[in-house]
C-alpha cells in the first residue's frame, strides 16, 4: 500500500468541545492526533502572564525609585510609544536579566517592609503619647490590690485637684476610713485619678467614684507609666534603626537605577 504524504495542521478549540472535534476528526481519517501544540499553547500564555508581571514589578519598582531621586533623569516617566529590542540590549537581558528582575522584586519587596516599619512606628508613637499623662500617677496603670487596700486608677469627669476629690469622695460616703488619692490633669475635662483606700471598703470607693463619673485606666498590667513608656520608646528606637536601613538600601538602588530602569524599559518592550 502507498504512503501517502501527511500534513500537519495546529487546531485551536474549546475545552468543552474536545470530544466533539476528536470524534469529527476520527471520521474525516485522520492518522495522528496529539494534544502536545495545546500544552505548548497555554505554557506560552503561562509565559506572557509572567511578563507582564515582571514587566509590572520593574515599572512599580521605577516608580518607587523616582520618588527617592525625582532628580535623576535615567528614572524619568519613557514615552509609550511602542518599539523593539535591539540586538545588544536583548543579549544584556539575557546574561543580566535574572539579576535585574531579582533587584526589582528586592525594591518593591523593601518598599513594603518599609512602609509597615513606619506604620508601626507611627502605631507606638501614638500609644506612648496616650500614656504620657498617666505618668503623674505614681500607681500601677491596672490598679494594686493588697492584702489590707486597693488601688483604683482611672479617669473622673471635671477637673480636680487632691483635696477636692478627696472631699467629695468623703461626701459621698463620709464612713470610709484612710484614702489616699493622686490627680493629674486628663484630656477633654477629664483628671486622672489613683485613689486607694481600705480592701474591705472596695465596693464603696468604687460607687463612689462611678458618681463622679470614673473611667477604669484603658491600660492594664502591673507596670506604671514610665516603665511602659520606657519599653516602647526602645521599641520606637529599633523601628526607626530599622526604617534607616531599609531606606539606605532602597538609596543605594535609586543613587545608580541604571540597571533597574534598564530591565523596566526591555520588560515593557
Amino acid at each position: 500500500m502507498a504512503k501517502q504524504p501527511i500534513k500537519k495542521i495546529n487546531i485551536l478549540a474549546l475545552r468543552n468541545d474536545e470530544q466533539a472535534l476528536l470524534t469529527m476528526l476520527q471520521r474525516m481519517g485522520t492518522i495522528e492526533l496529539t494534544t502536545a501544540e495545546a500544552k505548548g499553547w497555554q505554557a506560552q500564555q503561562d509565559g506572557k502572564e509572567q511578563a507582564e508581571q515582571r514587566a509590572q514589578t520593574a515599572q512599580e519598582a521605577i516608580g518607587i525609585l523616582r520618588m527617592l531621586r525625582p532628580e535623576k533623569k535615567g528614572l524619568l516617566p519613557k514615552t509609550q510609544t511602542k518599539w523593539n529590542m535591539t540586538a545588544a540590549q536583548a543579549e544584556k537581558m539575557q546574561a543580566h536579566g535574572s539579576l535585574y528582575e531579582r533587584q526589582c522584586e528586592e525594591i518593591v519587596a523593601l518598599q513594603t517592609e518599609l512602609e509597615q516599619q513606619k506604620a508601626e512606628r507611627q502605631e507606638l508613637v501614638q500609644k506612648r503619647d496616650r500614656l504620657t499623662p498617666w505618668t503623674a500617677l505614681s500607681m500601677p496603670l491596672g490598679g494594686l490590690i493588697t492584702r489590707n487596700t486597693v488601688c483604683l486608677v482611672g479617669s473622673v469627669t471635671g477637673l480636680w485637684n487632691e483635696e477636692e476629690l478627696l472631699q467629695a469622695l468623703w461626701r459621698i460616703h463620709p464612713w470610709m476610713q484612710a484614702i489616699c488619692v493622686q490627680t493629674t490633669a486628663g484630656l477633654a475635662g477629664h483628671t486622672l485619678v489613683a485613689v486607694t483606700g481600705m480592701k474591705s471598703e472596695q465596693e464603696e470607693l468604687r460607687a463612689a467614684l462611678d458618681q463622679l463619673g470614673y473611667t477604669p485606666c484603658p491600660f492594664s498590667g502591673k507596670e506604671q507609666a514610665q516603665q511602659r513608656i520606657h519599653k516602647l520608646q526602645l521599641a520606637i528606637h529599633e523601628t526607626e534603626d530599622e526604617i534607616q536601613r531599609l531606606t539606605q538600601r532602597l538609596e543605594g538602588y535609586a543613587d545608580k537605577p541604571e540597571p533597574i530602569a534598564f530591565a523596566a524599559d526591555m520588560l515593557a518592550a
